[in-house]
């Protein structure tokens, strides 16, 4: 696991498109990060209240939006929307749920919830690629993710929400771990 640090103003968003551009494997990810940029006024966080999620309709199911408004739910990384290729990567509908009940399950929740705590903590736009592995006895294969994930404030000041956008593939190909926040 690569873990990245970047400095950081506490209310500027420093990731730009030509970064994300750089970075990410999936063009539906690029699309994904020039939307939630577009709401980033003067280098601010964006409001979770002004993103109208129907601009992008092709995305929605790779889509996930967790509700922080109250330091039980940001604990709990509480998952207030989750499109449904959430659903079909975890079985069921995980909306509602924590997010460190559902990232149990495939072994990697202490890394990926701590992620994600970070980056609301502080203030960082994150992006994760990371890999599981499926072992059904006859083949092994892994689950490649990857991840951009953008803390959300009304005020400019407490992160309220955080939208994600995650994309998987199953493959017989390791790819890399890397966790990087901007």
């Amino acid at each position: 696991m690569h873990l990245i640090d970047q400095p950081t103003d506490r209310k500027s968003v420093l990731i730009t498109q030509q970064q994300i551009d750089d970075l990410v494997e999936w063009d539906g990810l690029k699309k994904f990060g020039a939307f939630m940029l577009s709401y980033c006024e003067e280098g601010q966080l964006p409001d979770f209240n002004r993103i109208d999620l129907m601009q992008v309709p092709r995305l929605v199911p790779y889509i996930w939006v967790y509700d922080l408004r109250t330091e039980e739910k940001t604990q709990r990384l509480a998952m207030g929307f989750a499109g449904e290729r959430h659903t079909e990567m975890h079985g069921r509908n995980v909306s509602g749920m924590g997010d460190a009940v559902i990232c149990s399950a495939y072994g990697f929740s202490d890394e990926v919830v701590e992620f994600y705590h970070k980056a609301i903590r502080e203030r960082k736009v994150g992006y994760n690629r990371r890999d599981t592995v499926y072992d059904d006895g006859f083949d092994t294969r892994h689950h490649n993710l990857e991840c951009l994930f953008f803390p959300c404030s009304s005020d400019g000041e407490t992160v309220n929400y955080g939208v994600g956008c995650l994309n998987w593939s199953t493959t017989f190909t390791k790819s890399e771990t890397l966790y990087r926040y901007f």
